[in-house]
């Protein structure tokens, strides 16, 4: 297990003769503003307990809240799979990539871009509307071909791509 020089200091003190507290309150006293914060204590003994590397008389926390814990989690996992939107892959740092597109932000998150965009969306629906029989007597036609499966996978990764360019760019 790796640890960094304070909770290695932390952890070697740890012989059963002292409580955590008291260890904790020496290092504070020893290595001040360098010594590991209460939190990082605690992730440590717990890292520690899960490896089977602790011995201590009582559980760290009480095993029927970790049982409900891993539950929760892989409900959360199963409904992430089960949903193909919330896929997530980890892409790295895109400020590189989203630093050309500042002149372009700034533009569009504006109100009148905002007051464009929702008289442009109601024209679309009002016109969608008006057409709704020939729309929907195309979509009958075209659904369940191979084609609208390839135009649709490609327009909802074009799509996604787009949004998640969006998210990026209102955030920076």
């Amino acid at each position: 297990m790796r640890l960094n020089e304070a909770a290695y200091d932390f952890v070697g003190r740890c012989d059963g003769r002292h409580t955590v507290q008291r260890i904790w309150d020496e290092v504070l006293e020893q290595d001040g503003e360098h010594a590991p914060t209460q939190d990082e204590v605690i992730g440590v003994l717990t890292r520690l307990d899960e490896a089977g590397m602790l011995h201590i008389d009582q559980p760290l926390v009480d095993p029927e809240a970790l049982f409900e814990r891993e539950r929760a989690a892989r409900r959360k996992r199963l409904r992430a799979a089960v949903n193909p939107l919330a896929f997530k892959a980890p892409l790295g740092n895109p400020t590189r990539l989203l630093r050309p597109l500042d002149p372009l932000g700034r533009a569009l998150l504006r109100m009148p871009m905002l007051l464009l965009w929702a008289a442009a969306v109601l024209v679309a629906a009002l016109v969608a509307a008006t057409h709704l029989a020939e729309l929907s007597a195309h979509v009958n036609t075209l659904f369940g071909t191979p084609r609208f499966y390839a135009l649709a996978l490609g327009l909802f990764v074009l799509m996604k791509l787009i949004h998640e360019c969006a998210h990026g760019v209102t955030v920076r």
